[in-house]
Formats: structure tokens, sequence, C-alpha cells
């Protein structure tokens, strides 16, 4: 018999059976959803070092406020240049197609 004057309350997955992105669990756990806050969690101590930037680059962009920075550049499937990331903030990289 459960004599305490609190519910007894269970986290549940939102939705049985469904995999959620990570993407989709932001999204839940910033609602308050108590087991989307525990996998976002889980998931950062996991793989958010595997995602960060080393910052091994410079910023070659002569209009950049940041040139000559720390970053890392981002390249899409097929190598091209799409984004420099300075690590807090980033930038697209006109210059480069330009060129």
């Amino acid at each position: 018999m459960n004599t305490s004057a609190q519910p007894k309350s269970t986290v549940s997955h939102p939705e049985k059976g469904h995999r959620y992105t990570i993407e989709e669990l932001r999204e839940l756990a910033l609602r308050g959803n108590a087991w989307a806050m525990s996998q976002v969690d889980q998931w950062e101590l996991e793989y958010g070092n595997e995602y960060a930037g080393v910052l091994s680059e410079k910023c070659t962009d002569p209009e950049c406020e940041g040139y000559g920075e720390p970053v890392d550049f981002c390249c899409g499937e097929n190598g091209e240049l799409i984004d420099v990331d300075h690590g807090d903030w980033g930038h697209a990289v006109g210059w480069a197609r330009a060129a």
C-alpha cells in the first residue's frame, strides 16, 4: 500500500516504437518533457564532442571581422565549402565561390 501523498510519477517514452532525432528530442525537452530532457543530456554526454570542431584552420575571409582567427571549414558531400565556423558563430563562404 502506498501511503505517500504524492502520486508515483513515471517518465515514459512519448511515443512507443518511434525513434526520435536529436532535433525532435530537443523540441520535446523545451516543452518540458522529462524523458526527452534525459535523452538529450545522454546524447550530449555520448556524442557532443564528436560534433564539436577543433578550430584548426584560419579564417581567410578579408571581409570577416574574425579574419585570421581559428575556424573550421564546413564542407558539403562533394567537398565544396559551405560555411566557416568560428565556434560560437559562423558565416557563409561567398568569397570562395567568387574565386
